[in-house]
């Protein structure tokens, strides 16, 4: 493997941090960034894609728990509909895309005599003795997963066929933060049978192998940040945007925010906003520790919003008119959903 500063692992022989994660939050080099599209890809090649086929096992150990309001957006869209997991990884929002929420803490979310209906007579019972449950009922979506990463695709098989494969993982994670039972509650079992209406594919984000609107939502969950050049970044959104049907599709995207709590222990070229992030590989996983190093954009406040506002409109290809629902900032990343009009 080619030593630092490439995309692929050097030895590692300093201390690590946060070893939970993978990543360091050391300072890393500035990148030097391509001039052009062919070269974007040629960069991307070297520092996102062969860096996630080097750690993807380790990667997806880390990923197994859906972020709550990508889960909620999921969880809420109508029971039928066909959605997209663009750049899906190990496919941890499948589950959420499979269910349908039928009520909060506070309640039931419908009143509606067909949403009460979806919600079954034992799931009544457990909601008033578990008020801090939330109930669910079978959603009869259809997701496809896509990704360029073929060695992430097999993870997120394998949570086709068992999708409590990392349950345990979630277990750990939440003992000492709530009490035993809601832990228990919170971390149970997503199915006793495989995904039903899940696919996976393996393709390029910016050209995805579908005709124009034939998904009713899509999503794109720290992804898009990966891209090395601002049109490519723009490129990408507006694929999402095509993906989605006229008239009401919906696009939820999140990107990596410059306003991390931690971002000044990495190296960000103040003028550009990108860094190679440090990701440091488990000795589980191999006998030798090693650094990877990502390539990253990180988004300033509004700097999403304006990319949604150029990928709306195109010269050649013409304008998709599309309204930004709601622009918001989670998780250290900077969000925003679309509809389409």
């Amino acid at each position: 493997m080619p030593n630092s500063p490439s995309g692929l692992a050097a030895p590692l022989n300093t201390k690590r941090s946060r070893v939970e994660t993978g990543v360091s939050a050391e300072a890393e080099p500035v990148p030097v960034l391509p001039s052009s599209c062919i070269d974007a890809t040629a960069y991307e090649r070297e520092h996102v894609h062969s860096v996630y086929s080097a750690i993807a096992d380790h990667f997806s150990s880390t990923r197994y728990k859906a972020w709550p309001q990508v889960g909620a957006f999921l969880e809420s869209l109508p029971p039928f509909s066909f959605v997209a997991d663009v750049g899906c990884g190990n496919g941890k929002y499948f589950a959420a895309a499979q269910r349908l929420a039928l009520s909060t803490p506070s309640g039931p979310l419908s009143t509606s005599v067909a949403a009460l209906a979806l919600e079954s007579q034992q799931q009544q019972v457990e909601r008033q003795l578990s008020p801090h449950l939330v109930s669910f009922a079978p959603a009869h979506r259809y997701v496809v997963g896509i990704d360029y990463s073929e060695e992430l695709l097999r993870s997120a098989q394998r949570q086709l066929v068992d999708p409590n494969l990392n349950q345990e993982q979630r277990r750990r994670s939440l003992r000492g933060r709530r009490t035993k039972n809601e832990a228990e509650a919170v971390a149970a079992p997503v199915s006793a049978e495989e995904l039903p209406r899940t696919d996976t594919l393996r393709s390029d984000a910016l050209r995805c192998p579908f005709r124009g609107g034939l998904f009713d939502a899509a999503i794109s969950i720290a992804v898009i940040h990966h891209y090395a050049s601002r049109e490519r970044r723009r490129l990408a959104v507006r694929e999402l945007l095509r993906l989605v049907r006229p008239a009401g599709g919906r696009v939820l995207i999140y990107v990596w925010a410059l306003e991390q709590r931690d971002h000044a222990k990495r190296l960000v070229d103040p003028e550009t906003g990108d860094a190679l992030v440090r990701w440091e590989r488990h000795q589980k996983y191999d006998h030798e520790q090693q650094v990877f190093r990502r390539y990253y954009h990180f988004f300033a406040e509004g700097e999403l919003e304006q990319l949604c506002k150029d990928a709306m409109n195109d010269d050649i290809a013409g304008s998709i008119p599309v309204v930004i629902r709601k622009s918001y900032y989670d998780k250290e990343n900077w969000c925003v959903l679309l509809e389409r009009c």
